[in-house]
């Protein structure tokens, strides 16, 4: 049976004409930053990260730039410009400032320099930059020997489900077998050696699947579940050296790399960032319940910037790289020796993970792989703004590093590596400034499983009052880079956003006057194998009447298969083979995205009251609305299926400052993604989603500049959800009454501790 969806009325389309007119508004060009996040970047660490983007305030890309800033934070007194363009908060006449006002007048000697020394720096902006940006001092201006010593520890309490009908192939957690006791560890330490010289070692200890093996007979995969060992994960050496104008770059080790924007090799994030990076300071991001694994490169690399006479320059980067990386259960399949394209979804099942005896899931198995490759990159420079580069690579992949696993075809690593042994890439890269008017973009080609091309352009204007960015993107069904990190669409898979897909993107950032700033985006993408395009966009408008108050109004908006609104498209549920052969689709077509049809609309406000010396308290309060129902549906339905779903959520969170050096921060959020009174969610799960709150409070203390301590107690607790017949499963036949008795791990608590020590010794 086909239905029709629900005519909607009321206030989703009202909230919808008003989202129109307010975009209409907002787009008058009268304003804007260049580098601009959607809402003011009021963090300490990771956490407060990911809560602006669970708020849905920042999208995956920023998060991912933000992230990597925290791990990898900027050098104020080595950086170039366009690594402090990554700054939230700062534009390029700003982040040109710094620059200058460090060549010119000799390097910072801390971060509060920059209020005194440079010109529309002021203290809201110092700190927004604090958590991503250091100032080392150069030579002559301290001791020959600097170091810093890093520890962190956190663990999380949750409770576990209990285990109900086992049976021999069923999954459980880690914490349903026992384990998942103990709390993470990690330690590292940095020096740097007469300033030319940058040694560090960072590691962790926790608990995980260690010494897994493959049995090629069963095709699982058995390990032991192991109590926290100290493993380094990252170790690098790295000498910088001037010997006359020749600037002079070398590491060895775990670094990161970026050229360009990205199309052939990114593995930092962020656009206009050329070279290597390594981590100038401790910090060490984590997940719900572990560290988060890095992802970098580990071998060497070497860099030559030498200048060529009227402000042009060569800059030279040659680097390898050979490390075994890990990978999530899954998004592998098991192949058995036969030879499947990555990118085509298949009914292989993943492997099964056993440990003494009983199956495990959500599973990370490590040592799966290894990759090998060489590469570098040329870049003339005209000047500060023109450039034009060239980067390659080839690869060597090794899928047969983990036990028992002797084919390489054995196990398919599913969409982000190649299943042919040899790949490579190679692109180039360029950038022109002229005026107020810039253009940049990157040419990509990958050579893997096959041949696939990759393209974004950006054309930016910036005049003095804002800022309007308008790129476009189109990466073919082949490109399948995967060191590739280009500008693409949010949704992430398997770490790879770039491959498949065609769209344009226009940002305007506006900023009529000092007290007043506005930004929106426009996206359309076109993904390739199903011929349907998306919308989605993005507008915010912050103000502050007052010197201690700043208002708010963030709005997104995101319209799924926005040009097909067709009938063989559903937003949840499963796709049958009758659904294919009625539709004429193709089998591998069925799981690559029929389940994506829907709006969703979203609406925050936020008030902001700060104060330099007291510290601030901020307010956002969001409403969303999810019409799952835009399109015609497949097969049968029934009264428990998930058409239309409402939800709000509200967040207070600050700091107050009782001395100069201790920082009392917390947060507190209340959120219900379904006050509706659907069962299912937009997953097509039976969880209908949060319903719940979740806290923290914690303590910053600096002791003397060479201590700092950081401690966080987190609380949370999951509510119930209104009673409903679809409690009992679809097509129930009740009986009135309801008796609705959720479970002791439906209502769970959930808590976490954090502390983080920094010691520094110069």
């Amino acid at each position: 049976m086909v239905l029709a969806p629900m005519k909607r009325t009321g206030p989703f389309l009202l909230l919808r004409a008003l989202l129109v007119l307010g975009l209409g508004l907002v787009a008058v060009p009268r304003g804007a930053d260049a580098r601009i996040y959607p809402v003011d970047i009021d963090v300490v660490d990771s956490d407060d990260l990911r809560a602006l983007y669970y708020e849905g305030v920042i999208d995956e890309l920023e998060l991912d730039v933000l992230l990597n800033l925290i791990e990898n934070p900027v050098d104020l007194n080595r950086a170039d410009q366009e690594d402090v363009f990554q700054l939230p908060g700062l534009d390029d006449t700003i982040s040109a400032a710094i620059v200058d006002e460090r060549v010119i007048n000799g390097p910072y000697n801390a971060l509060g320099d920059l209020v005194a020394r440079v010109e529309g720096m002021d203290w809201r902006l110092l700190e927004q930059i604090r958590p991503f940006a250091v100032v080392y001092p150069v030579a002559g201006s301290a001791p020959n020997l600097r170091a810093e010593l890093g520890f962190v520890t956190f663990k999380q309490f949750r409770a576990h489900e209990t285990i109900e009908n086992d049976y021999a192939a069923r999954s459980h957690s880690a914490g349903q077998l026992g384990y998942d006791k103990w709390p993470n560890f990690g330690l590292g330490v940095h020096a740097k050696v007469q300033d030319w010289l940058t040694i560090g070692l960072v590691g962790t200890a926790q608990e995980g699947l260690w010494n897994a093996t493959y049995d090629p007979e069963t095709r699982d995969v058995v390990g032991a579940y192991g109590t926290p060992v100290f493993r380094p994960y990252t170790v690098f050496g790295r000498v910088r050296k001037t010997v006359g104008q020749v600037k002079l770059d070398a590491l060895a080790g775990s670094y990161h790399l970026i050229f360009g924007e990205g199309l052939v090799m990114n593995t930092l994030g962020g656009r206009k960032r050329n070279g290597f990076n390594i981590s100038e300071r401790l910090s060490i991001e984590r997940s719900d319940r572990r560290f988060r694994e890095w992802d970098g490169l580990f071998g060497g690399a070497g860099r030559i910037v030498a200048p060529l006479g009227g402000g042009a320059e060569l800059d030279v980067t040659l680097f390898g790289s050979i490390r075994n990386y890990d990978q999530y259960v899954g998004f592998l399949k098991v192949s058995g020796g036969e030879v499947y394209d990555p990118a085509v979804d298949n009914e292989l099942p993943s492997p099964r993970v056993y440990v003494d005896g009983q199956r495990i899931a959500y599973q990370t198995l490590p040592n799966l792989f290894r990759v090998g490759l060489v590469g570098g990159n040329g870049t003339f420079r005209f000047n500060r703004r023109t450039h034009i580069g060239i980067t390659g690579y080839a690869g060597l992949i090794d899928r047969t590093v983990m036990n028992g696993v002797e084919d390489p075809n054995e196990i398919l690593l599913k969409r982000r590596w190649p299943v042919k042994r040899n790949f490579g890439s190679v692109g180039v890269n360029g950038r022109v400034g002229i005026g107020l008017i810039e253009f940049s973009g990157e040419y990509a080609l990958w050579v893997g499983d096959d041949v696939g091309q990759a393209l974004t352009f950006f054309f930016e204007v910036e005049p003095a009052w804002g800022s309007f960015i308008l790129s476009a993107r189109h990466y073919d069904l082949k490109f399948a880079g995967p060191f590739s990190r280009g500008q693409s669409s949010s949704r992430l898979i398997a770490g790879l956003r770039t491959r498949g897909q065609q769209g344009v993107r226009f940002t305007a950032l506006l900023d009529p006057i000092k007290r007043l700033q506005a930004r929106v985006t426009f996206d359309l993408n076109h993904l390739l194998d199903l011929d349907v395009y998306d919308f989605e966009t993005r507008a915010n408008i912050r103000g502050r009447p007052l010197e201690f108050l700043q208002l708010e109004l963030i709005t997104t908006y995101n319209n799924q298969n926005l040009a097909v609104n067709g009938r063989q498209h559903e937003y949840s549920g499963t796709i049958t083979i009758d659904d294919v052969i009625a539709y004429d689709l193709d089998e591998d077509e069925v799981d690559a995205g029929l389940n994506r049809a829907g709006e969703r609309l979203s609406l925050a406000g936020g008030v902001r009251l700060d104060d330099r010396k007291v510290g601030a308290i901020n307010v956002r309060y969001t409403r969303t609305w999810t019409d799952a129902g835009k399109t015609y549906r497949i097969g049968s339905t029934s009264a428990c299926d998930d058409d239309f779903l409402q939800g709000h959520s509200v967040r207070v969170w600050g700091n107050v400052k009782p001395t100069k050096t201790t920082n009392i921060s917390g947060s507190f959020r209340y959120q219900n993604t379904d006050v509706a009174g659907n069962d299912a969610g937009t997953s097509g799960s039976r969880d209908s989603g949060p319903h719940g709150f979740e806290s923290y409070v914690a303590v910053n203390q600096k002791i003397r500049d060479k201590v700092f301590l950081r401690i966080r107690g987190g609380l949370a607790k999951r509510l119930p959800n209104a009673p409903s017949p679809c409690d009992f499963g679809d097509n129930y036949l009740y009986v009135e009454p309801v008796i609705y008795e959720p479970t002791s791990y439906n209502l769970r608590w959930t808590g976490d501790f954090f502390v983080q020590l920094r010691v520094k010794f110069y």
